[in-house]
């Protein structure tokens, strides 16, 4: 959504499918799930260039053994761009 003068808000919800294993010793773990993120942040943009800041949180159900996780990632993320 534009504010003002090449500044924008953005925003992002979805979902992401995640599949994960770990190891340890002899031990071997495997879960997969869907769950949903959701994030937001700004962007400035010109004719040429675009600079973004912008935060996600990844909301994961995990099953470990014998009870269930709530695992919650949080990203922060600055990224630069050329149009072409």
């Amino acid at each position: 959504m534009p504010i003002d003068g090449g500044l924008s808000v953005i925003g992002r919800i979805g979902a992401i499918k995640w599949d994960s294993e770990a190891k340890l010793l002899n031990d071997k773990e495997k879960d997969n799930g869907t769950d949903p993120i959701f994030g937001g942040g700004l962007e400035y943009s010109n004719q040429s260039l675009f600079a973004r800041a912008e935060y996600t949180r990844y909301m994961l159900d995990v099953d470990s053994g014998s009870s269930d996780e709530d695992v919650d990632i949080d990203l922060w993320s600055l990224s630069a761009g050329m149009y072409f």
